[in-house]
């Protein structure tokens, strides 16, 4: 998965205290399978799953800077799980257990979730391209369902 985002300046809003989702897959919570990329408070991008054998959380120690654009590519091959931010050195992480395989069987939500399932901040900025696979997401109007989008300034 490679994702280009911008994050917006933190003096143009109050400075967020809680995570700000980028994207999710699987239900509701950590304990089933699912995938989840996060921006944290400090700016950092961190990268949760499991894979039905426990959790399992890497948190890239390069911060976005606000109002630029950074590339995120993330990586999972069986139970590796690999972060690169930019030309920072990637890192890596193993998921706990035997399990290698994502079952998921949800959305895949982008930005943010329903308001009815939302439990945390959605992302605040811009979001030039998701890719995953070969499939690449670069216009609100691919997706299924939008929460909190609008068109983005490049």
């Amino acid at each position: 998965m490679e994702i280009n985002l911008k994050l917006s300046n933190s003096t143009d809003f109050v400075a967020p205290t809680r995570s700000q989702l980028l994207v999710f897959a699987g239900e509701n919570g950590i304990s089933a399978d699912f995938f989840r990329v996060l921006v944290t408070p400090d700016r950092n991008v961190q990268v949760m799953m499991n894979l039905g054998s426990g959790l399992v959380a890497l948190t890239h120690p390069t911060p976005l800077i606000p109002e630029r654009w950074s590339r995120v590519e993330i990586a999972r091959h069986k139970r590796q799980l690999t972060l690169s931010i930019n030309d920072a050195t990637p890192i890596t992480t193993m998921a706990p257990g035997d399990s290698e395989e994502l079952n998921v069987y949800k959305g895949l939500f982008i930005g943010g979730m329903p308001p009815d399932t939302q439990h945390l901040d959605g992302f605040r900025g811009c979001i030039e391209f998701i890719e995953i696979g070969s499939t690449v997401v670069d216009h609100p109007e691919e997706a299924t369902t939008a929460v909190n989008i609008e068109n983005c300034d490049l």
